[in-house]
């Protein structure tokens, strides 16, 4: 940096092609914080190029800041569109996690949720399970990798979940 007094002021002289900006010398064609012109500060997440603030490729201004709207939650397809709660976007489309569903703005999980049992708002006043209500009054419940039975009170058993290979029983 080279300062010059002249006539009792002093000032930054600045090499061709900078500024400059709050006592140091900028190229406001890449600055960031000076794009432009000095003070000019870019979104968040935006860059300068030739003085004026963009956006990286693939990437686009929602609300003072540069977002990938293909994997933006609350800025998912386009600027101020959303997931719901719980939500991921996934290439420009909100998805709920795991083959949730949307039920009142929030991702629920309607294999296992009492409140959306096999769908949104079916209350389960027993056990969720594979999105089928069950009676609470099991005095015993086993579980495999994708199948569960459970020995109700009646000494009946019920099972449910995969049966590719039989585990849920015949039927004979």
């Amino acid at each position: 940096l080279f300062r010059s007094c002249v006539e009792g002021a002093c000032a930054l002289d600045c090499p061709d092609g900078q500024e400059a900006c709050d006592g140091s010398c900028v190229d406001t064609n890449t600055s960031t914080l000076h794009c432009g012109t000095c003070g000019n500060a870019c979104m968040d997440g935006g860059i300068c190029d030739e003085g004026t603030c963009v956006c990286p490729a693939g990437e686009q201004i929602c609300a003072d800041s540069c977002v990938d709207t293909n994997n933006d939650p609350m800025h998912c397809g386009d600027c101020g569109e959303a997931c719901a709660e719980g939500g991921i976007c996934v290439d420009g489309g909100c998805e709920c996690p795991d083959g949730g569903e949307v039920c009142g703005g929030v991702c629920r999980d309607t294999q296992t949720d009492n409140d959306h049992c096999g769908g949104c708002g079916i209350v389960c006043n027993g056990v969720c399970s594979a999105g089928e209500c069950f009676d609470p009054s099991a005095i015993d419940i086993s579980s495999r990798d994708a199948h569960t039975c459970a020995v109700l009170v009646d000494g009946t058993v019920r099972c449910w979940g995969l049966n590719n290979f039989g585990q849920l029983g015949n039927g004979y």
